[in-house]
């Protein structure tokens, strides 16, 4: 039996409305690229029928949005890969490393624990487990660096000087320098490797004869500074805890035998007229510089000076360190070293450096 034209036409236009029909059911279920771009094929192989055109576009529209969700979910998984590396830099990793360094430095390998800590600089108590492994490192005559030169309040008004007078305004690195001049298996004693600018031994508002006792180092200003304002200004919490509070003998230099002064207990100290002998034994080895002007200047020590000829009256005396190193006393060719003078002063510390830290 043959089929005419009319007859085929209409079979061929019910397969293109089936295939119409078929293909706008599998776009509502379609979900992936691969789906969409059979189905964009298959709606242009219809031409012109029906909204086949449209469909085209939808399935064209469809690709874009599955292609931007999919940069969307991979530029965040990406942001979580990246938070995920900064946690692990920033909180595992350090740990790792500092576990390495704590155990370094019960393996007393303390030049490798310095450089460890040093570099994760303020980890946890990284710096102060820096500067206690420096110091243990380090032996005597090396220069370690311990508290920071910050703003702090002078113990009296005076027109010749500011704090900024005893720190260098431009100095990058504030850190104080210390000399380590004697060391024993559970403490150090260093002694700062520049000078604070004047200040005066014991202030007075005049030079006069009129002071009721002799000067002494417990009563002295430098001594009230150095424990008050110096101490709490220049360290943190955990540079205190190794700063070592120390009973310091106070002998007194006098041309007769007069008595010495009490004991003090302090955290913070000059040095006495023995101890620069013994520590500082040439004059060349006691030449100091300011730390703002780094020229050579003059600097106190805690021992107050006696002359025989004053007895009866007040001493106004303190042995200072020249310029040049030699050793200012009363009886000396040099000029005379009154308290209400000013001096450059150099603090020293006895810090713990026992393994129980």
């Amino acid at each position: 039996m043959s089929i005419n034209n009319e007859e085929s036409e209409h079979i061929e236009e019910q397969s293109v409305e089936e295939q119409y029909k078929s293909c706008t059911q599998k776009y509502e279920n379609s979900k992936k690229i691969s789906e969409f771009q059979q189905l964009k094929t298959e709606f242009w192989s219809l031409g012109d029928y029906e909204y086949s055109r449209d469909y085209v576009q939808l399935c064209n529209a469809s690709i874009r949005k599955i292609y931007k969700k999919r940069i969307a979910i991979g530029s965040i998984i990406a942001a979580v890969l990246i938070i995920g590396v900064f946690i692990l830099f920033a909180s595992i990793i350090p740990t790792v490393r500092y576990n390495d360094a704590l155990s370094d430095l019960k393996m007393k390998k303390y030049s490798k624990a310095y450089k460890e800590f040093n570099e994760l600089e303020d980890f946890k108590d990284s710096k102060c487990l820096s500067e206690y492994s420096n110091i243990k490192k380090s032996n005597v005559g090396d220069i370690v660096k311990f508290g920071v030169n910050e703003e702090m309040e002078l113990p009296y008004d005076n027109d010749r000087y500011s704090w900024q007078d005893f720190v260098p305004r431009d100095a990058v690195d504030k850190r104080i320098e210390w000399r380590i001049v004697d060391k024993h298996k559970d403490k150090a004693l260093m002694v700062c490797e520049y000078l604070y600018n004047g200040m005066d031994y014991l202030h007075q508002d005049y030079a006069s004869d009129e002071l009721e006792s002799d000067a002494s180092w417990e009563e002295s200003t430098i001594r009230s500074f150095l424990n008050s304002s110096y101490y709490n200004s220049v360290f943190n919490e955990s540079e205190k805890n190794m700063i070592v509070k120390s009973t310091i003998k106070n002998d007194v230099w006098s041309d007769y035998s007069a008595p010495n002064d009490g004991d003090t207990e302090d955290k913070v100290f000059l040095l006495s007229f023995k101890e620069i002998n013994e520590y500082f034994p040439s004059e060349n080895e006691r030449i100091a510089y300011e730390l703002t002007e780094q020229k050579a200047a003059c600097w106190w020590t805690r021992t107050p000076a006696r002359l025989e000829e004053d007895r009866g009256e007040a001493s106004q005396y303190a042995v200072m360190v020249g310029f040049q190193g030699m050793m200012y006393t009363p009886d000396s060719k040099y000029e005379a070293n009154y308290t209400y003078d000013a001096g450059g002063i150099r603090p020293a510390i006895w810090v713990d450096i026992s393994d129980k830290r």
